[in-house]
């Protein structure tokens, strides 16, 4: 199309535009995602409107734009703002920024961006177009309501007069529409959601970096009275905030990971907190529970309501609070049978749980850096995962005579803890309890007759699986003969370790059992071995060779994963599957020969690897796509002919990327 037939077009048009009967019927929604994506990409601010309309193509407004009657160059982000007067006596502005995208030489057709606004029909209103640039001036999308603009555009339009102050008239809201309202030129943008009854409103989400704010107690007519999950999660400014008076609810992580908050004022009337609302607060200092409280959510197996609040020394509760009980300034039930938070920062060094107490919920203790010990009272009966996570200075625990469970990772980074009491009627002992925990000894009673100790190991009553060996001060360890099972976690994490003996016996090493054995640089198996745990030697950043005993037919996922120097691995003629993950990691594994009899190669089982060339048996039968995970593909070969290969029907070439070389010979 020449030049003098598109702007025939536009100026045919602008006589369309310029009926508003006929532009109203030719215009559709837009879609504001995308408009507000493109506002921000080209004019590097964030700039929202309440309402989009689409124009349709030949569609100018700078049809309506009579004269120019002053220029600002690099007003707008190095862009120009043009004062205009519009056909119908009003002022407009236009912002215009270049977009070295396209460029034949006449900048007011190609690479150039423009923002029309000008005064709505409501005062304090703004409408306005926003144009992309080159041809795309012939359309774009129309604008209503200026909700959000950097100070710097809200103040050129007050100056121009586009925004003449506060809306004389409110507008209704319908039920459940969303809506958004500035507190104030610092404080930043709620968003808001009429709720269904139509008088009251709940606080959405917060856009803004006040350090300090306070939310009203009515927003437009409607009264505020709850938060919604996640409202203000994440903010990293907000350090001191006020809430109306009128709040009956805040649901889950409401404040969650706020960093900065430091002090909140809970109003009389609220009734519910959801669980997490105050989770990761980690300079919240002090925090008071209103009488009026009714309803407080934890979440029992992990993340209570304070949890990571790591400033927090007390917590209180004004009298009638039918929530919850405080004892000492710690939270508990309130029928005071589960300990809910014990607060990170305080200070003592020494806490006795409470006799009657028979629950230490998920996170009840974690990230408290100054507790060395806890005495349990003998009603204690069960201790959630995480309860202790991170108490970096607890050194010993006296687990007590009641307790019956003992949940994964309860104790988990208790990078002090050493020492700890089994009572006599504990027969499961799962070691991810002390994940993270250097211990050094596992004291039994003598009357708990489940467990054996010898010479500083743990075994079972029967002597044959062994169950813990101490975490540090040893390098060495030749297990007895009689042991025929290595158990869960036995050895992980015991990074000093740096030789094993394993006896001629041994049948089965269990999940984990050597996992982050750093310093274990190489391991001898038995032909007895037949089973291979998962994760069993995973993250073993020492170990240089395996070979695997004839035997074997499997061993379990990610059984050698992320083992970084482990050149050599040699596997048995009798190996049918590699399991998922199995060498993932193992970056210094630059060959593997594969044997004939291997039927089986999981997902990702080489991800990771340096392998440089891989020769697949002609027995293999079953191959996951995507073996290598993300990396490169190593030269492929196949020990058979093409025939063979395309009647396989659970393997695919189409996983390797140059394909498979056939070698021709089974």
């Amino acid at each position: 199309m020449s030049m003098k037939k598109w702007l025939d077009r536009i100026a045919e048009a602008g006589k369309t535009f310029l009926d508003s009967s006929t532009c109203a019927e030719s215009r559709k929604p837009a879609d504001p995602v995308n408009t507000e994506r493109r506002l921000k990409n080209d004019f590097r601010e964030t700039i929202r409107f309440e309402e989009y309309e689409k124009a349709q193509e030949g569609e100018d407004p700078r049809l309506i734009l009579r004269e120019k009657t002053a220029e600002l160059p690099k007003a707008f982000r190095g862009g120009d703002a043009v004062l205009y007067r519009m056909e119908n006596g009003k002022t407009a502005v236009g912002f215009f920024l270049d977009i070295p995208t396209f460029d034949s030489g006449d900048r007011q057709y190609d690479s150039w961006h423009a923002l029309y606004l000008w005064a709505g029909e409501l005062p304090g209103s703004v409408d306005g177009a926003y144009c992309g640039g080159g041809y795309d001036l012939a359309y774009g999308i129309w604008c209503r309501d200026l909700l959000e603009a950097p100070g710097s555009l809200w103040k050129l339009l007050k100056e121009w007069g586009i925004l003449r102050g506060k809306k004389e008239k409110r507008r209704r809201r319908s039920r459940g529409e969303k809506f958004s309202v500035r507190l104030s030129e610092t404080e930043g943008i709620l968003w808001l959601q009429r709720e269904d009854t139509g008088r009251c409103a709940s606080v959405l989400s917060y856009e803004g970096q006040a350090e300090v704010m306070t939310i009203p107690d009515k927003v437009e007519g409607l009264t505020v009275t709850s938060i919604d999950a996640r409202a203000f999660s994440g903010n990293s400014s907000l350090c001191r905030i006020r809430l109306p008076e009128t709040l009956q609810t805040i649901g889950e992580s409401a404040f969650a990971h706020c960093k900065m908050l430091e002090e909140i004022h809970l109003p009389k009337n609220l009734e519910t907190m959801e669980c997490c609302v105050f989770e990761g607060c980690r300079n919240l200092k002090s925090v008071r529970l209103p009488g009026s409280l009714k309803k407080l959510g934890m979440g029992y197996r992990q993340g209570g309501m304070f949890a990571g609040c790591t400033s927090l020394t007390a917590i209180e509760a004004d009298p009638g609070c039918r929530a919850c009980r405080v004892s000492d300034g710690v939270l508990f039930s309130p029928d005071g049978i589960e300990l809910w938070q014990y607060p990170a920062g305080r200070k003592e060094e020494t806490y006795s749980i409470p006799e009657g107490t028979e629950r230490i919920i998920g996170d009840a203790f974690s990230y408290n850096r100054y507790l060395k010990r806890v005495e349990f009272s003998d009603t204690v009966a069960e201790i959630y995962p995480f309860a202790f996570r991170n108490c970096q200075s607890l050194e010993k625990i006296r687990l007590p005579g009641g307790l019956y469970g003992l949940n994964k990772r309860s104790f988990e980074d208790c990078a002090s803890l050493r020492e700890v009491w089994i009572p006599d009627h504990i027969w499961k002992l799962d070691l991810t309890v002390f994940t993270g925990c250097p211990l050094e000894k596992i004291h039994v009673s003598a009357e708990n007759h489940h467990f054996v100790q010898k010479e500083g190991l743990l075994f079972d009553e029967s002597g044959t699986e062994l169950r813990f060996f101490p975490r540090r001060g040893r390098t060495f360890c030749r297990i007895p003969k009689e042991v025929r099972c290595i158990g869960d976690y036995a050895f992980a994490e015991c990074e000093e370790l740096r030789e094993v003996h394993l006896p001629e016996g041994l049948e089965k090493i269990g999940e984990g059992a050597f996992k982050s054995c750093g310093s274990l640089e190489e391991i001898h198996f038995p032909g007895s071995i037949k089973e291979i745990g998962e994760d069993a030697f995973c993250q073993c950043v020492s170990l240089k060779r395996v070979v695997l005993p004839e035997g074997m037919r499997a061993f379990g996922k990610g059984a050698f994963m992320m083992c970084e120097n482990l050149q050599t691995a040699l596997l048995p003629k009798s190996l049918k599957e590699i399991s998922r993950y199995g060498f993932a990691g193992c970056k210094s594994l630059t060959k593997i020969d594969l044997p004939e009899g291997l039927a089986c190669i999981g997902c990702n089982a080489f991800s990771g690897c340096g392998l440089k060339e891989m020769v697949l048996p002609h027995s293999i039968s079953y191959m996951e796509e995507t073996i290598f995970g993300m990396g490169p593909t190593p030269h492929m070969m196949y020990r058979g002919s093409q025939e063979d290969w395309i009647r396989k029907k659970d393997v695919d070439d189409d996983a390797f990327a140059g394909g498979v070389e056939f070698l021709g010979q089974p």
